[in-house]
């Protein structure tokens, strides 16, 4: 029996070798699905037999020889092609696909209008796993489609479970609080990336973690009543975007959960802003710099 897929990537780049191998490496636990092991001394290019060719975009990705063969064939050929966006290597993915030249734009627009993007980062295989197994072509589409739905009940049952027991204890702490948890972000003048995040997340815990009080500050609107102050609860999610740090309203804030030494878990935003570190970089208390980057971090 064939591979389904074949992996494409930049041979030059060590980096682009060890993530894609690392890639290939996980999802040999994923039953149903065979893809070829990537060789990063190839010598003749990328053999693109197998239905699927996942091109596995990175810096000076688009600058490879092989690469650029790989994809006029696997165009000519009408083979399935997936993007699979390496996010923590900070490239620009619409540069790297300009790179291909005119005569493949129409079908980079179709890769791109049919959802054939797979955003990928390490510390979430399974969720990127599963995305990237729905934009394949594959004869066992239906048993993987299970795995993933059973991965994913797995996971909201033990939000439910683990969040009646945060619940639990913050109800037997010796300080009483109004929330167990905030959501929190910088005002959308100053990091319009971070609203919607804080929404999902809300939104989410209300329907995953119902024995929990959750609260939502909204910067955007201080007047609001049903803002948070994050000085009455237990648990602060603080969501960084690109610039939230500029904000001195969301400073203030962090200082304020410091002060009163409830836990901050901060979530990153990927898509917004790649590089944390720039991010922290931008925060121009040092001091509260240092204090975030020892948080709990999610992404």
């Amino acid at each position: 029996m064939g591979d389904d897929a074949t992996f494409v990537f930049d041979t030059e780049s060590s980096d682009a070798v060890d993530f894609t191998v690392s890639v290939w490496k996980s999802l040999r636990a994923w039953s149903g699905i065979s893809f070829r092991e990537p060789d990063p001394g190839t010598r003749t290019g990328f053999d693109v037999k197998p239905p699927n060719c996942v091109m596995v975009v990175t810096p000076k990705f688009g600058g490879n020889e092989f690469v650029k063969e790989a994809f006029d064939a696997a165009v000519a050929a009408k083979k399935n092609i997936v993007l699979l966006h390496h996010i923590r290597s900070n490239c620009d993915i619409m540069e790297q696909m300009e790179a291909f030249g005119e005569e493949n734009k129409k079908a980079i627009d179709k890769i791109f209008k049919d959802g054939r993007l797979c955003i990928y980062t390490g510390d979430m295989v399974d969720e990127c796993n599963d995305q990237l197994m729905e934009k394949m072509n594959t004869k066992a589409a239906k048993d993987l489609k299970e795995q993933a739905d059973k991965r994913a009940s797995d996971c909201r049952i033990s939000i439910m479970k683990n969040s009646a027991k945060v619940a639990k204890a913050c109800s037997i702490a010796g300080v009483k609080r109004k929330h167990h948890c905030c959501v929190i972000a910088s005002p959308p003048a100053t990091s319009p990336d971070g609203e919607a995040v804080v929404k999902d997340i809300f939104q989410t815990m209300l329907r995953l973690a119902p024995a929990m009080d959750v609260g939502v500050k909204d910067l955007s609107d201080k007047s609001n009543p049903s803002n948070c102050d994050v000085r009455h609860t237990f648990n602060v999610v603080v969501v960084i975007a690109k610039d939230s740090l500029l904000s001195a309203d969301l400073l203030e804030d962090i200082k304020a959960v410091l002060e009163v030494e409830a836990s901050i878990l901060l979530v990153h935003h990927l898509v917004s802003c790649p590089d944390f570190q720039a991010e922290l970089d931008k925060c121009e208390d040092k001091v509260l710099a240092s204090s975030l980057l020892r948080c709990a971090r999610f992404t």
